[in-house]
């Protein structure tokens, strides 16, 4: 959500639609990439610049106008979401991008090559190439930029060092066949996850990175839905939020 009542959405295969939440509700914009926008994020210290993936394995930096707005005079056409930057690179198709919190023009993006590049945006390159062994499912910073924590579909929970390409620490998650999820809790030294048992019971985990060896306490069982459960910090509340099917 912007803060000027903006809210930038997108849904698998479909093109990016930026929604006046606030004031209408109405679709007000849409990007459309070459092979459908997969994830999207913002700026963290720009509103107006937004990255997507794509099924082409490209990452796309897009500009939306100061004072973007349909409602102009009956002549005058309205100013569109323009293109700024491509980032390729990744060989499948881009699942995540997402802005470094702390460092300007740093974006990180995962793809079903199984990698995680962390890009230089101003240069259009790649900074590191983190090689996983099977899919990234999941990934996000911590407060500061210097960290990255990354889920993957063998089953094992990375942390890495943003300057290094090989992992800090690589143990298991939740053994579930489903998908996994993870965000980094601010500027705590803690990390949750989201994932399904052996038996398709879903799960939180909270990981404290100083020891990250196992889940504090173990794994919590949640409930028995089939639903994957998606985990969302908020700085304001000091809260972690879980949000799903159910």
């Amino acid at each position: 959500m912007r803060r000027d009542g903006y809210l930038i959405n997108c849904r698998f295969s479909e093109a990016i639609r930026r929604w006046c939440w606030i004031r209408t509700g109405e679709v007000v914009s849409s990007i459309a990439s070459d092979n459908g926008a997969n994830e999207r994020c913002r700026n963290p210290f720009d509103d107006s610049l937004i990255a997507s993936g794509s099924d082409d394995g490209k990452a796309f930096i897009w500009r939306v106008p100061d004072g973007f707005t349909l409602r102009t005079e009956e002549e005058e056409e309205p100013h569109d979401v323009g293109l700024i930057r491509q980032l390729s690179g990744h060989s499948r198709k881009v699942g995540h991008v997402l802005f470094n919190p702390a460092a300007e023009n740093i974006i990180a993006t995962s793809s079903g090559d199984y990698t995680v590049k962390i890009w230089d945006v101003e240069a259009g390159s790649p900074r590191l190439t983190l090689k996983h062994m099977d899919i990234v499912q999941s990934l996000s910073w911590s407060a500061n930029g210097s960290l990255i924590v990354t889920t993957s579909r063998d089953k094992k929970l990375r942390i890495w060092d943003a300057r290094q390409e090989a992992p800090a620490h690589t143990v298991p998650g939740h053994q579930g066949a489903k998908n996994s999820r993870v965000v980094w809790m601010g500027e705590h030294d803690r990390i949750a996850t989201t994932g399904f048992s052996k038996m398709s019971d879903r799960q939180l985990g909270l990981w404290d990175i100083r020891d990250p060896e196992q889940p504090l306490d173990g794994f919590t069982m949640l409930d028995s839905i089939s639903g994957v459960c998606m985990p969302f910090w908020d700085d304001g509340t000091q809260c972690l939020y879980l949000a799903g099917k159910g």
